[in-house]
């Protein structure tokens, strides 16, 4: 009989948004309390049941026969998000974040990357996010003034960026963390503004480089942090404070379209560091909500494509020749989840199947 790694089934289940309850019920040779059985390694699922378990999750067999242990895969994580994620879509979320981070660490096996994350614990240089910022754009030689290739900036330390769809479209704007090998990942919503894109994407390099290789006191706000980093990053107060007096409408839509951020981050910065007022800030809000910004916010601007995990897959089919079938075995993925973890050129060029839309069992 063929062994099968437990955990990889629970793993299987999670990312479908499943409760072993649910699976069960939607198997015809398994009931709750033969799944919970299995789980707990205290009984052996035949071949038969693992098929079954297999095709209704939509993962290969090759992906439950996996013998070393994935849970904790991600030692440690961050969310930008809103708050209040129904504990099912969070679950289905956090496994799928296992799948692609043991994906990632496959991948770059044979794959050499120059990570540069210049780590910093601010608790024990006893500085802040700020100075933390300025720093980072010092040494990688950011030129003063907006960063207009913001992927291309942060890819170059290293960090592996990608765009996904979070299930059950919950509302998490990004996430990061290291893998198991070491390797930084920030992973991004497909579907958020491209203005909200770039502050995402540097609310999650703060958080590696700050918050990842130290331990972090409870009560530190980390999320500030990240979005004090962020600000300075992008909009250093050297650099911007001046243009941030005197707001108006027609004054912030030229300040995003050149330093390519939102509007809603230019408000802020601009509270922050003292050019406006509380009332003038209220104001600006009130402007801001009553013209629905928040979902669709005016002069959107172009972001570049992250490229480096592309370039990867790139890679195994091109230089390595790997068939379609290498590359599924190689993930011990089917070919609905490869296009449903990794929506990219290179995988999209290979392969055409429709994901499977995730469905939310109350």
């Amino acid at each position: 009989m063929i062994e099968y790694n437990p955990d990889r089934i629970k793993l299987a289940r999670e990312s479908e948004g499943y409760t072993q309850n649910q699976l069960a019920l939607n198997l015809k040779s398994l009931s709750q309390n033969k799944l919970n059985r299995i789980e707990n390694r205290q009984t052996v699922p035949s071949d038969e049941v693992m098929k079954e378990i297999a095709d209704f999750l939509g993962y290969p067999i090759s992906f439950f026969q996996v013998s070393n242990g994935i849970i904790p895969y991600i030692k440690e994580y961050y969310y930008r998000r809103n708050l209040g994620i129904p504990q099912k879509q969070k679950m289905a979320f956090d496994a799928q974040m296992t799948i692609i981070a043991e994906n990632i660490d496959i991948l770059f096996d044979a794959i050499e990357i120059d990570i540069r994350v210049p780590f910093i614990d601010i608790e024990d240089e006893e500085i802040t996010p700020e100075r933390v910022a300025q720093k980072v754009r010092s040494l990688f030689s950011i030129e003063k003034g907006p960063i207009h290739n913001i992927m291309s900036v942060v890819q170059k330390m290293g960090i592996i960026i990608h765009y996904i769809e979070p299930p059950f479209s919950i509302k998490v704007d990004g996430v990061s963390f290291i893998t198991k090998n070491g390797l930084p990942v920030i992973l991004i919503n497909k579907n958020a503004s491209n203005s909200r894109t770039v502050f995402n994407v540097c609310h999650e390099l703060g958080h590696l480089i700050m918050h990842y290789k130290y331990m972090v006191s409870d009560k530190r706000d980390v999320e500030d942090e990240a979005n004090r980093f962020a600000s300075e990053f992008l909009m250093p107060a050297e650099s911007i404070k001046n243009y941030l007096y005197r707001l108006d409408a027609p004054k912030l839509y030229g300040l995003k379209t050149n330093w390519k951020v939102s509007i809603k981050s230019l408000i802020y910065r601009a509270k922050f560091l003292g050019c406006i007022s509380e009332t003038q800030n209220r104001r600006l809000m009130m402007y801001y909500n009553a013209n629905k910004w928040s979902s669709n916010e005016p002069f959107e601007f172009e972001v570049e494509f992250p490229r480096l995990l592309n370039k990867v897959f790139n890679i195994y089919f091109d230089e390595f020749e790997y068939t379609k079938e290498e590359m599924l075995k190689l993930l011990r993925l089917t070919e609905k989840k490869i296009v449903a973890y990794y929506d990219l050129p290179e995988v999209k060029k290979h392969f055409n199947a429709e994901p499977r839309k995730l469905r939310l069992i109350l």
